[in-house]
């Protein structure tokens, strides 16, 4: 939010609260007048009136998702959604990828890109815009060589690059 902050006038103001007391104090080193971050449930504070709320790599972590994107959807005008695409074909050959991705990043639901935007449209949302992203590079040897074949063949094929090997997340407008 600070790199964003410093390319939007000064007049903009910027909340950011998280349940996870580490984030919140990683955050906090960052805070000045106008950038302001809280240790706390969402759902349970009152907020002011907010143009646009970023839910980034959040709904995965929540137990009751559809209730949580249900609550987000009178929060603010528009909504900016990040959703990790575990779900793949590579994934779904590989024994144990979604325990691991659960003990690895505590995901408790995995999405493909069908799912995540079904799953807004069912909670009320309309859906603005849509686009896929290379995910954050694993830290793997094996992630570090599929790099540059996802790459290669995402240029090529972007849909069918996410659906066989995953390894991209997706990002939703939505009000």
């Amino acid at each position: 939010m600070k790199q964003l902050q410093g390319k939007l006038e000064p007049y903009v103001r910027f909340w950011g609260w998280d349940v996870a007391p580490a984030a919140i104090e990683m955050a906090m080193t960052r805070e000045n007048e106008m950038l302001q971050f809280g240790l706390a449930d969402f759902g349970e504070i009152e907020t002011p009136e907010l143009d646009l709320l970023l839910a980034l790599e959040v709904v995965d972590h929540v137990e009751n998702y559809l209730g949580f994107l249900r609550m987000l959807k009178s929060r603010a005008a528009l909504k900016l959604f990040s959703f990790s695409l575990d779900i793949s074909v590579q994934s779904a050959l590989r024994a144990g990828a979604f325990l691991q991705r659960r003990d690895a990043h505590h995901h408790l639901h995995h999405f493909n890109r069908e799912i995540a935007i079904s799953a807004l449209e069912y909670t009320g949302f309309k859906i603005l815009d849509w686009q896929l992203v290379p995910s954050l590079p694993g830290a793997s040897k094996l992630a570090t060589l599929a790099k540059p074949i996802r790459s290669s063949l995402f240029a090529l094929a972007p849909e069918f690059t996410v659906r066989l090997l995953g390894g991209y997340s997706l990002l939703v407008v939505a009000e």
